[in-house]
């Protein structure tokens, strides 16, 4: 039986000119970064490991520049499609009860769309799950969000 597409709802973001998905489920909020929020806690986090300050807490800090290694050359045709005022944003993951900072250069906000799994010869690249197709037609890949679970291990 093929795989039937679902509508869904999906946070749009940017990493290294590449467009990626997360499920909307996943999200707390988003807001603009800010460096000064950056710490280096002992007491809550994995020593050393970087942290970032919301709402009085400590939260873990992803980079997905450090574990995400993409090698496409992608042209600068998707960037037509970019909404104006995009900048570097912190999306506040909230999954299994545990929350962490995840940095992105850039959020396009919430798109609804057609999510499927990917079926044939080529696997998707382990930190994703599917595909995401937004209302401009670009096939997005979507973030698995058990990465972000083994990420914070």
């Amino acid at each position: 039986i093929p795989s039937v597409p679902q509508l869904v709802t999906a946070l749009v973001i940017e990493q290294e000119r590449m467009l990626i998905a997360l499920p909307n489920y996943l999200i707390h909020q988003v807001m603009p970064f800010n460096s000064e929020h950056l710490q280096v806690s002992n007491q809550v986090l994995t020593t050393g490991q970087e942290g970032y300050l919301w709402e009085d807490e400590v939260l873990p800090l992803v980079r997905l520049d450090h574990h995400l290694h993409i090698n496409c050359h992608q042209r600068d045709t998707y960037l037509q499609y970019r909404p104006s005022g995009t900048t570097q944003s912190v999306v506040i993951i909230n999954q299994n009860e545990q929350r962490c900072a995840l940095i992105v250069e850039a959020c396009w906000g919430l798109h609804q769309g057609v999510m499927q799994q990917v079926s044939g010869d080529i696997n998707l690249p382990t930190p994703f799950i599917g595909c995401f197709m937004i209302s401009n037609r670009q096939v997005v890949p979507v973030l698995n969000p058990e990465f972000l679970q083994e990420v914070l291990v």
